[in-house]
């Protein structure tokens, strides 16, 4: 299916991403620059990215894929082709794209974001495929977004510190050792999820009449 007809499909909460990565995160850098420590600008840029930007990624494959597991006539959509991955990895790579612009500003700020950036590409990757693969394991998109939720809640407010080797939240940023150490095997474990969640959208045969 083609891009803009993709993003046509999901109507005005397609913007919702960009107004909260695109202008309230931005907005919130900006007055933390103008009247905080380069310390405090760091912890701006490392939260409220981390906090929001990876699920943010997920939101569209949500509401893409909802035509295709929860509405009636679903089994129209799979006529043509039964996979939706390309769909899926296209409002990713656009996500990314429409994501870099603001990065770019904060990397003018301090090179660290860079890397930082990457941590961001990675973590959003994982968000999408796990969106994909829970989407078409519980056959139900409201049930699909829980344990991402769950995940993205434990991760921000460390409710167990046992959960801090599989969490994604880091207080000073990602370093050049754990992009490849514990985010390449993120991105596995997403490789993973992916392939999975492509077996159980072709084997899909839940319609709604």
């Amino acid at each position: 299916m083609d891009i803009k007809i993709i993003i046509k499909s999901m109507g005005s909460a397609f913007f919702i991403p960009f107004i909260i990565n695109d202008v309230v995160i931005p907005l919130i850098v900006l007055g933390v620059k103008l009247n905080g420590s380069e310390y405090n600008v760091d912890q701006s840029v490392y939260m409220t990215t981390q906090m929001f930007t990876p699920f943010l990624a997920s939101l569209w494959i949500y509401l893409h894929l909802t035509k295709y597991i929860d509405v009636k006539g679903n089994e129209n959509y799979y006529i043509k082709n039964r996979s939706k991955l390309s769909e899926v990895l296209k409002l990713y790579v656009v996500y990314i794209a429409t994501n870099t612009i603001f990065f770019v500003w904060y990397s003018s700020i301090n090179k660290k974001y860079i890397l930082e950036w990457l941590h961001i590409i990675i973590m959003s990757f994982v968000f999408v495929a796990a969106a994909y693969f829970f989407s078409y394991l519980f056959r139900s998109i409201s049930l699909a977004l829980i344990p991402s939720f769950l995940y993205l809640i434990a991760t921000i407010t460390e409710l167990n510190p046992t959960f801090s080797k599989i969490s994604f939240y880091e207080y000073d940023g990602m370093t050049d050792n754990q992009l490849f150490s514990k985010y390449i095997l993120f991105v596995i474990i997403a490789i993973f999820l992916m392939g999975i969640g492509n077996i159980l959208n072709k084997n899909f045969r839940e319609y709604n009449l």
